[in-house]
C-alpha cells in the first residue's frame, strides 16, 4: 500500500477510507469505493471505485484498483 502524506491544513496523516462496498451480478463484480480523508475532517477527495473480478479460469482481475487510485490522488494534490 502506498504511504500517505500528511493533511495539507492541520498535518495529520491521511486515512483510506472504504466509503461503499458493492457488487454487480452476471458476471459478479466487486465495486467498492474509496476516499482518503483528513482524520481530523479538514478535507478530503473524491471517490475512486475499484472493479474486482474473477474470470471462467480462475484468475482475479482487478481493472480499477480504487483505493490505491485514491491514495496516488491524495498524494498528488496540489
Amino acid at each position: 500500500m502506498i504511504e500517505l502524506k500528511h493533511c495539507p491544513f492541520c498535518g495529520a496523516k491521511g486515512k483510506l477510507r472504504r466509503v461503499l462496498n458493492g457488487y454487480r451480478t452476471d458476471p459478479v463484480v466487486i465495486l467498492d469505493k474509496w476516499t482518503v480523508e483528513c482524520p481530523n475532517k479538514c478535507c478530503q477527495i473524491k471517490t475512486f471505485e475499484s472493479e474486482i473480478y474473477q474470470e471462467e479460469d480462475g484468475d482475479i482481475v482487478i481493472k480499477h484498483n480504487g483505493a490505491e487510485e485514491a491514495a496516488t490522488a491524495w498524494n498528488e494534490r496540489a
